[in-house]
C-alpha cells in the first residue's frame, strides 16, 4: 500500500523477510528499487521506500472528523459446508 506521496509503502515484514532491497511492481506495469525502512514480525508489517515514482496514496480518512463505518459479520448456513455469505450489521455497538 503506498502510505505517503514521497515514496513510503505499508506491506507485510514476511514479504520482505530478511531483504534490505529489491524491486516494487505496481499496477500498470511500472517498477523499480525499493530500500527497507523497519519491519515488525511480531505485527508482520514492514515500511519501504520505493526509488521511484509511485501510484497515488491510499486515502486513509481524516481523523478530525470520524465516520463510524458499519460492521460487517458472516452468517453461516445451518449445514456442515461453511457457506458465507456478506451481511451488514447497523445500529449496534461494535
Amino acid at each position: 500500500m503506498v502510505f505517503t506521496a514521497d515514496g513510503f509503502l505499508l506491506t507485510n515484514a514476511h514479504v520482505v523477510g530478511s531483504s534490505r532491497s529489491g524491486t516494487v511492481a505496481f499496477a500498470g506495469c511500472t517498477s523499480g528499487g525499493f530500500t527497507v525502512v523497519g519491519r515488525d514480525p511480531l505485527s508482520d508489517l514492514a515500511m519501504i521506500r520505493a526509488q521511484t515514482a509511485t501510484p497515488e496514496p491510499a486515502d486513509l480518512g481524516d481523523s478530525d472528523e470520524p465516520r463510524r463505518p458499519a460492521a460487517r459479520g458472516c452468517r453461516r448456513q445451518p449445514s456442515r459446508d461453511v457457506i458465507a455469505e456478506p451481511v451488514e450489521i447497523t445500529g449496534s455497538e461494535v
